[in-house]
Order: structure tokens, then sequence, then C-alpha cells
């Protein structure tokens, strides 16, 4: 459910229906067939991580 683009510096993760993810480090978690940034970086989709939920 995302698209993935590599220039060779950084890579853009399109997620269908939601945000552009744009990372240098790769730091991204995959779940449900889309793409977070791992913001804590404990490799587990913690909630304020989750964009599908809302900002409250």
């Amino acid at each position: 459910m995302y698209t993935k683009k590599e220039n060779g510096y950084y890579t853009v993760y399109q997620n269908a229906g939601g945000p552009e993810i744009g990372t240098a480090d790769d730091n991204i978690i995959f779940q449900d067939g889309y793409a977070f940034r791992n913001l804590a970086k404990t490799d587990r989709l913690l909630p304020y991580e989750d964009w599908r939920f809302p900002a409250e």
C-alpha cells in the first residue's frame, strides 16, 4: 500500500491514502502494508508514530 522511490541520497515512501515519508537513514517501520517513521527507534510501532490515529 506504499510506493518507494530512491534517489541515492534519501528514500521517499508514499503511503496510499496517507502521508509521504522521507528518510536518509531508512529508519522505517512497515506494518499493515504502510510505512511509518521509527522515531523512538524501538522497531515497534508506537501510538504517536502511527499517522492513522488522530492527533488528539
